[in-house]
Order: structure tokens, then sequence, then C-alpha cells
């Protein structure tokens, strides 16, 4: 499926606050919980702003993945953008009626060609537990190195997971 990449703008709040309630039993699957109070328009508007802010400070690249029809499909990040602008740690993820097609190859494939042409970054590392198969099969298509498997990673429904940690050259 043809996707594209969007700039997170605060007009995006009340579809954001849509995709990220539909899709919250299907996201604590995989990764922790958020908050209660991040599934209420003020919550995601505030998290909206910090996101901006941070690219602002040249700290993170916030997008959201939309379809043809501009409905949002996912998102995608780099954040943790290091002093240096130099690499920062890519983070996705995909609604759940938008599994499966693609979307998530497709997508981190273009963020791959934005930044090379739109930024100073040289690296792009990220982390995929290694239960999480469709991630690892995505980031080693997209060209990323196995650095090395992170025994205890983080600690997730009780649980102590390892992960294996990726990177991936930006060309210029």
């Amino acid at each position: 499926m043809d996707v594209f990449l969007h700039l997170l703008h605060p007009s995006d709040v009340s579809a954001l606050l849509e995709f990220e309630v539909e899709n919250r039993g299907w996201f604590e699957q995989f990764v922790p919980a958020r908050d209660d109070s991040f599934y209420s328009y003020a919550g995601v508007a505030e998290q909206v702003t910090s996101f901006l802010t941070e690219y602002d400070n040249g700290e993170m690249i916030p997008m959201l993945i939309k379809d043809t029809n501009g409905t949002i499909c996912g998102r995608i990040n780099v954040r943790e953008i290091d002093l240096y602008g130099e690499s920062g740690e890519l983070g996705y993820r995909v609604g759940h009626s938008f599994g499966s097609k693609g979307i998530a190859s497709n997508a981190v494939r273009k963020l791959l060609i934005y930044l090379a042409e739109y930024s100073s970054l040289k690296y792009v590392d990220a982390y995929a537990l290694v239960g999480n198969v469709g991630s690892n099969k995505i980031l080693s298509k997209a060209g990323f190195d196995l650095v090395e498997h992170v025994e205890n990673y983080a600690l997730f429904k009780g649980q102590n997971q390892a992960a294996n940690y990726y990177r991936k050259a930006i060309p210029f």
C-alpha cells in the first residue's frame, strides 16, 4: 500500500486522537501502555506540542504515516537526536487495520530518503524486541545492520525483554 509521510502539525490532534484510541488495545500488546490522560484531546495536544518543540530544537523528527486519502495509518519518528545532529533513534507504529500491508516497510524506506535529503543525520539507530518478528524483518530489509543483542532491554508486562539493536548509515 502506498503511503506518504506528513510532518506532525497541531491540526492533526483530532485525527491522531481517533487513531490512538482506536488502536490502544492493539499497541498495548507490543509496547507499554500510555497513561489514561493521554487519550483525550488535551493529552494528545500536549504530546503534539511537546514533539513540535523537540522538532524545533533539532531533537526529534515526528511524522505521521498517511494513505492516499489522508487517513492516518501510523506514526514514525526519529527521536533522541544527539547534540551534534549525527544520530537518532527510529520508532514507528502502524494501526491494527493497516498491518501486513507493507506500510511500515514503505514508511521506513521513505523516512530514510527524507533523512538523506533533509537532515544532517549520519546514522539512525533502532531497537526491536526479539519477539517482534515483523519489526526485525522490516529493519533488516531496510538495510539496517544488526549491531548487538541487548538482554534486559525493557520491562514489559512484568518480564524483562531482550531486543536487537540496529544501525543504518544515512547516505549523502
